[in-house]
């Protein structure tokens, strides 16, 4: 592929600016980003980060109701949205090429110029809740809550982005001030466009808005500590059809060039179709609806995780062929041709999915935020294309031990030594 190229700026008072022309897309997309998540926040605001990006869309100075910002949004055949992660907080839009000003002066708006109305938080408090409800309804996602708790304790990297209830309740304004002030600081924030537009005119827009900004310290976030769980196992019952877990152990941080290694890995083991786990599991087995493997590379911590939906009379059966594959790659080295289809496979979706200009805009961004820098593409499939079987059998001993593993669990069970026991590689 023929990656765009990146233009970075630095503003005086320390905002990035990323400019990722594509002249031939019909589209153009706009990106602020900011160092703002679950893992920025203290106990009694947990869930902040992520209650704040609802009410960015809930009127600013400029556009006093959310109904105007949406109406605006809609009416330039926009799509938009916003996002919430561990340590990172998003807002988009994206348009047809000749819309570039429209959409960008909307986002940043919405960015820089929340009036935060009392009465609004009081509205989408139950709004959040009921997000909160939905998640924990569905156990495909609360079983994730449940691992990163398991991995982390209590503590930022282990506690759920949308926070508890009890804490959602209780947050005031002041709090979502005081948080914005502290957290949406230039040096923070990054401003990413991407796809069809002038690259000088997007910049003095950039600057224009948010180069008027004053520069502002903003505290780092708390080192995530090492934890060790009194139990390997986690248990939450649910008289349900289908059992669900997340198998994993400690990963690697964003920082680690093993990363690649770990993501190609993860794909011979469970990124697929034509996977070790979704054959063996699925096509073989019969046993699971859904199985997935991936890494999760944070600041100073990481994951590497396998998670299923299975036949609860199997559940037992299905994590022992997990475990036995894990074991596999820690003896075996992965054969020539299966190695190269998993990285052509990674390859792809790189290339796919950075089609879109709000994928490209968020790729670039999502890497200066967190690690400062960023690689193209290209070299990113370089990275990939250039790992060796021994490299990944190497990491799958080094991470993959009985010691390290740890099990999240929901479903119809309430003994969970059987599950304990089964926890060997």
């Amino acid at each position: 592929m023929s990656a765009p190229k990146l233009i970075k700026r630095i503003l005086k008072n320390g905002l990035r600016a990323l400019l990722v022309p594509r002249p031939d897309s019909v589209s153009v997309s706009v990106s602020v980003l900011v160092a703002a998540g679950s893992e920025y926040e203290t106990k009694d605001i947990n869930g902040l980060s992520h209650f704040l990006e609802h009410m960015a869309f809930k009127g600013t100075s400029k556009r006093p109701t959310a109904r105007d910002i949406v109406n605006e949004l809609d009416a330039m055949g926009a799509e938009y949205n916003a996002f919430t992660l561990q340590e990172c907080t998003g807002y988009w839009g994206k348009v047809v090429k000749t819309k570039f000003e429209n959409v960008f002066d909307v986002i940043s708006d919405i960015y820089l110029n929340s009036v935060l109305p009392a009465d609004e938080i009081e509205k989408e408090r139950g709004v959040i809740i009921e997000e909160i409800n939905m998640y924990n309804d569905s156990p495909r996602h609360k079983v994730h809550d449940l691992f990163q708790f398991l991995m982390y304790g209590d503590q930022p990297a282990g506690w759920s982005i949308a926070g508890p209830k009890d804490v959602i309740r209780s947050l005031k304004r002041d709090d979502f001030l005081r948080y914005r002030q502290s957290r949406y600081v230039p040096g923070n924030t990054i401003v990413a466009v991407a796809g069809s537009f002038d690259p000088k005119i997007a910049l003095r827009r950039i600057e224009s808005t948010f180069g008027l900004l004053p520069a502002r310290r903003s505290s780092k976030k708390a080192k995530t500590k090492v934890y060790l769980p009194p139990n390997p196992v986690t248990l939450s019952y649910k008289d349900s059809d289908q059992a669900h877990f997340v198998l994993g152990v400690p990963g690697l941080t964003i920082f680690d060039r093993k990363k690649y290694a770990l993501e190609v890995l993860a794909e011979v083991l469970g990124g697929g179709m034509s996977s070790r786990l979704f054959y063996r599991i699925r096509e073989v087995m019969g046993a699971a609806y859904y199985v997935a493997s991936a890494g999760d590379f944070n600041l100073d911590h990481g994951t590497f995780a396998v998670w299923v939906g299975s036949d609860t009379k199997r559940t037992a059966e299905v994590l022992t062929a997990i475990l036995e594959e894990m074991n596999r790659l820690t003896k075996e080295l992965v054969p020539p041709d299966e190695l190269q289809k998993a990285k052509d496979h990674l390859a792809g979706g790189v290339v796919l999915g950075l089609e879109g200009v709000d994928r490209l805009a968020d790729y670039y961004a999502t890497q200066e935020l967190l690690q400062g820098s960023s690689i193209s593409p290209e070299e990113y499939i370089d990275r990939v294309q250039s790992v060796s079987a021994s490299e990944i059998r190497s990491l799958a001993k080094k991470l993959f031990s009985t010691e390290k593993l740890r099990l999240a669990m929901i479903g119809p069970y309430k003994d969970l030594s059987v599950f304990r026991s089964l926890l060997k590689i």
